[in-house]
């Protein structure tokens, strides 16, 4: 089974790898400083031999690639760092309410705020950014409340959950939710399926892991009695 897992693992990162998105190992990464924080702290010391390998070893295209990183100079990076001033424009006219959910109501009214005519882009290239166009700042307080919810509970069930195998899947789901959340700064993934579908099921799987914990605590206390 384990041999599995890591079969599976490895193809996983090789996927990754291969798709040259910094955003997706910028999430991959903050997901595992927070797997390292919430199971085993010694694990930090293997994300840096691991990285410090890969400086090494990756070919030039991907170092070239990761070096690009927040460079204003990177054509991607001035491209969504002109988009996300524009963007601000559409906050600034509609900052309680947004402008209305969807790409559409997005695509009709970014030309009106646009400062580069050759472009008429999808979306903001960053989700919170793009909650915040289309919903105002009513839209993403709601958001965030959702996600302090989130976090709260699931560092607090995860404090005090004594069944490992329910504790290890709370880990994964906080931990690969920080990884959707930090890939959501350079993109939208509210409108990628298959990222988001991935974001709700985690959320989903924090909860029901909490739920069967708290029957668990019940059962193990009615016993007790």
């Amino acid at each position: 089974v384990k041999f599995a897992y890591f079969a599976l693992t490895g193809t996983l990162c090789l996927t990754l790898l291969f798709t040259f998105s910094r955003g997706g190992w910028l999430g991959v990464l903050a997901s595992l400083l927070v797997f390292a924080l919430l199971k085993d702290r010694r694990v930090l010391i293997l994300i840096l031999i691991v990285l410090l390998a890969s400086a090494a070893l990756l070919p030039e295209v991907f170092l070239q690639r990761i070096s690009t990183i927040g460079s204003p100079l990177d054509t991607s990076n001035a491209y969504r760092l002109r988009v996300w001033q524009e963007s601000l424009g559409i906050i600034e006219e509609f900052p309680l309410t947004g402008v209305g959910l969807g790409h559409e109501a997005f695509m009709r009214i970014y030309p009106l705020f646009m400062l580069d005519r050759e472009k008429s882009p999808f979306h903001t290239h960053n989700a919170y950014l793009q909650i915040l166009v289309e919903t105002g700042i009513i839209g993403l307080l709601v958001f965030f409340w959702l996600l302090g919810s989130y976090f709260k509970r699931g560092f607090k069930a995860v404090a005090s959950c004594r069944d490992k195998e329910l504790k290890y899947l709370m880990i994964a789901s906080l931990s690969v939710t920080v990884g959707i959340l930090t890939q959501g700064i350079g993109d939208v993934i509210i409108y990628l399926p298959k990222i988001i579908i991935l974001f709700w099921l985690n959320i989903a799987l924090l909860f029901l892991c909490i739920k069967i914990a708290e029957q668990q605590r019940a059962s193990l206390e009615k016993n007790a009695h």
